[in-house]
């Protein structure tokens, strides 16, 4: 049995500090409008000590300016069909982890919040400070050295998956590796590349929609140049501008 707590709205609305301002009235409105869903809500403490479970992220409301403390509540479904809330009060650490959760998609918990907060310690920020360098010299790069960097991601991302290490989505991570080895073997004229590279995304990229409980799919040539366009496109791609710098010449 899921172990309910309510949000203490009075504690809410009237912090010690100071009155609610107008804003803030509107942002605790926005809160109780969201828990008229009538879902259970579990604090940090008691997920922590559940045994594990496997749910389905449905939404994530977050209220970063309660002047009480930042709040973010994480709804989920689990495989019973029980839906509940995952209450994190006066917590940024919950509410930046929360961020980094996808909507629709089936994580373990507690497993998946506790891996987070062990990134807290020093291998953990190194990983993720490497996670970010490789994402930079991908974009950042001509096409011959963006393709060493991913070729240098892809040893690394499979070797710390060999040593458990916690904590990174290896699947999407090696599916968007692989599917940005596939476009750059086609643009670079590396045919051998570009047909392994497009066997091991499909490969992942299947892998992830495992994982989110959504059948697997025959994924063309096409579609997996599109996915790796739109998820390059969240930034500026060196290689991608210099080709189409070429095609304008």
């Amino acid at each position: 049995m899921i172990g309910a707590v309510k949000v203490d709205t009075k504690r809410i609305d009237k912090p010690k500090s100071a009155r609610l301002g107008t804003a803030a009235l509107f942002l605790v409105a926005g809160l109780l409008a969201s828990c008229r869903e009538r879902v259970p809500l579990i604090t940090i403490q008691q997920l922590e000590q559940r045994q594990p479970f496997n749910a389905v992220v449905l939404k994530v409301d977050d209220f970063p300016d309660v002047p009480s403390g930042p709040l973010v509540i994480v709804y989920v479904q689990d495989g019973r069909g029980d839906k509940f809330g995952l209450l994190g009060e006066g917590n940024n650490d919950f509410r930046k982890f929360a961020k980094t959760l996808f909507v629709k998609r089936s994580y373990e918990f507690p497993k998946m919040w506790l891996d987070y907060k062990s990134q807290t310690t020093k291998t953990g920020r190194e990983i993720f400070q490497r996670l970010a360098a490789a994402d930079k010299a991908y974009r950042t790069n001509d096409a011959l050295n963006a393709k060493l960097a991913l070729i240098n991601h892809r040893a690394d991302l499979q070797k710390w998956r060999a040593a458990n290490v916690t904590g990174i989505d290896y699947d999407f991570c090696l599916a968007t590796t692989f599917g940005r080895l596939f476009v750059l073997g086609e643009y670079l004229k590396d045919q051998e590349l570009a047909a392994a590279a497009y066997q091991q995304s499909t490969q992942y990229f299947n892998a992830v929609r495992k994982a989110t409980r959504q059948p697997t799919r025959e994924y063309s040539t096409e579609s997996i140049r599109d996915l790796i366009a739109r998820w390059d496109a969240t930034d500026h791609v060196e290689w991608r501008a210099e080709a189409a710098r070429k095609i304008a010449q």
